[in-house]
């Protein structure tokens, strides 16, 4: 596997699994500010299935980033394509802050929904959109680049 370049399968796989969870998450979030509005305003409101599903979507979204991290630790890491320098040094933390918002939802959401703290619900709303366009793009990207 050492001489493959860019990501794995099964990275690409995972990276069109996240993106299609976050979709998910995303149109389950509409659903999503009545149940806070209600869990805050009255604070004993029972969630119903649907926002369960959501959290458990918001939960497992981080835990495949992880195995996507892990891939490379443990098969060996791709070989990079011969890139201009700005691009081999910027990646990196491209790929950091990506891997950040991915995660940041998690996070925020768990402290909007258990904390009822109402403006980290729209940090977290915000936080969403940016996911979904965000994986779109990487998705795209790694669609268009990877041969493998």
């Amino acid at each position: 596997m050492s001489n493959v370049f860019g990501y794995f399968k099964t990275q690409v796989g995972l990276f069109r699994l996240i993106f299609l969870l976050a979709i998910l998450q995303w149109l389950l979030s509409f659903g999503m500010e009545h149940t806070v509005y209600e869990t805050v305003r009255y604070s004993a409101k029972t969630p119903g299935l649907l926002t369960y599903l959501y959290i458990g979507v918001g939960v497992a979204i981080p835990v495949l980033v992880v195995w996507t991290l892990i891939l490379p630790k443990t098969r060996g890491a791709p070989k990079p394509r011969d890139n201009p320098e700005p691009m081999d040094s910027g990646a990196p933390p491209v790929h950091w802050v990506v891997f950040l918002v991915i995660i940041l939802p998690t996070v925020t959401g768990g402290a909007a929904f258990f904390l009822n703290i109402s403006w980290v619900a729209k940090v977290h709303s915000d936080l969403n959109t940016a996911l979904v366009i965000g994986l779109g793009l990487v998705t795209l990207q790694s669609d268009f680049t990877n041969k493998t």
